[in-house]
C-alpha cells in the first residue's frame, strides 16, 4: 500500500511541474522579441530593453527575473504598462524609461517595500537601506493611478515628461525618500491629494508647467531640506495646493502664477524663505 502511494505523488508531480514551467518561460519578458531586451552580466545585473518599432510592453509580476536583476531600462517603446505588484523584486534597485511614448502606472504598480514592514507609516532616507530609484526622460505618462507609487522609494525622477493624468493619492506611503524631482514638464491633470502624506529630503519642481494646482495637491508632506520651486508657470493655485512642513529651505523664483489664491501656499519652514515670482494676477 506504501509503495503505490509513493508512485500516484512521483506522478502528480511530474505532471504539474512542466506546467509551472511553461508558465515562467512564457512570461518572462526578456523572451520576448519586439521587447528587444539584453541582459548585462555581473554583480549588478541590468537588463535593458531597446524596443523595436511599435512595441507595446507589458510589465506583469513574476516576468523579470527577480533575482538576477537589480536595474531594469526601457527605451523608445509605443508603450509601457506597470500592472499592479510587478516590479516588487527584492533585489532590484532602479527602473529606467527613456523616449516612451505613452506610459501607464496602475494602481499600487511601482510598489516596493523590500523587508520592511508594509504597515510603517515613517521611514526617513537612509543611505545604508536598499530602496528603489525611477527615473523617466522625454516620455508621455498617459496616467499615474492613485496608490501607484507606494514604498521604499528614495528617488523619484521626472524630466522632459507630459503627463495626461495624475490621479488622487498617486504618490503617499513613502518611506526612505531622498528626492522627487519634476523638470521641463507639463502636467494637464493634477488630482486632488496627488501627494499626500509622506517625508522626502527635497522637492523639487524646475520647468513645470500646470493649468490647475488644486486645493492639497501636495498635502502634509514633510520636507526635511529643500523645498524649491524654479521656471514654473501655474495658471492657478488653489488655496492650500501645497501644505508642506518642516523645509530648511522654501524657496519660489522665476515662476509665473496668473491666479494664486489666498494661503496657495500653507509652508511651516525652519529656515530660509525666498519667495519671487512675477506677474500676479
Amino acid at each position: 500500500m506504501k509503495q503505490l502511494e509513493t508512485q500516484d505523488v512521483t506522478k502528480t508531480f511530474y505532471l504539474i511541474l512542466p506546467f509551472f514551467m511553461h508558465i515562467s518561460m512564457a512570461c518572462d519578458i526578456s523572451n520576448v522579441r519586439e521587447y528587444n531586451c539584453r541582459g548585462e552580466g555581473g554583480s549588478l545585473a541590468k537588463l535593458t530593453c531597446n524596443c523595436l518599432p511599435d512595441a507595446e510592453v507589458i510589465v506583469k509580476p513574476n516576468c523579470i527575473q527577480e533575482y538576477s536583476t537589480s536595474e531594469i531600462e526601457f527605451n523608445d517603446c509605443r508603450s509601457v504598462t506597470f500592472e499592479a505588484k510587478s516590479v516588487d523584486m527584492r533585489n532590484l534597485r532602479q527602473i529606467n524609461l527613456n523616449r516612451i511614448q505613452s506610459i501607464a502606472f496602475t494602481e499600487n504598480s511601482i510598489s516596493w517595500y523590500g523587508d520592511v514592514r508594509r504597515d510603517s507609516q515613517d521611514e526617513r532616507f537612509d543611505i545604508t537601506v536598499p530602496a528603489l530609484k525611477v527615473r523617466v526622460r522625454d516620455s508621455v505618462v498617459s496616467s499615474i493611478a492613485s496608490h501607484a507609487f507606494s514604498g521604499k522609494i528614495n528617488e523619484i525622477i521626472f524630466d522632459g515628461v507630459t503627463f495626461d493624468e495624475i490621479q488622487p493619492l498617486a504618490f503617499s506611503n513613502l518611506l526612505q525618500t531622498e528626492k522627487i524631482v519634476i523638470k521641463n514638464s507639463t502636467i494637464r491633470s493634477l488630482g486632488v491629494y496627488a501627494f499626500k502624506k509622506f517625508g522626502t529630503e527635497m522637492l523639487d519642481l524646475n520647468g513645470v508647467a500646470a493649468d490647475l494646482v488644486p486645493s492639497r495637491a501636495f498635502s502634509n508632506l514633510r520636507v526635511y531640506q529643500s523645498f524649491t520651486i524654479n521656471n514654473c508657470s501655474f495658471n492657478t493655485v488653489r488655496s492650500d495646493g501645497f501644505i508642506i512642513e518642516q523645509p530648511t529651505l522654501f524657496q519660489v523664483t522665476h515662476s509665473n502664477i496668473s491666479n494664486l489664491n489666498t494661503e496657495a501656499f500653507n509652508v511651516a519652514a525652519r529656515g530660509k524663505v525666498l519667495f519671487k515670482i512675477t506677474p500676479l494676477g
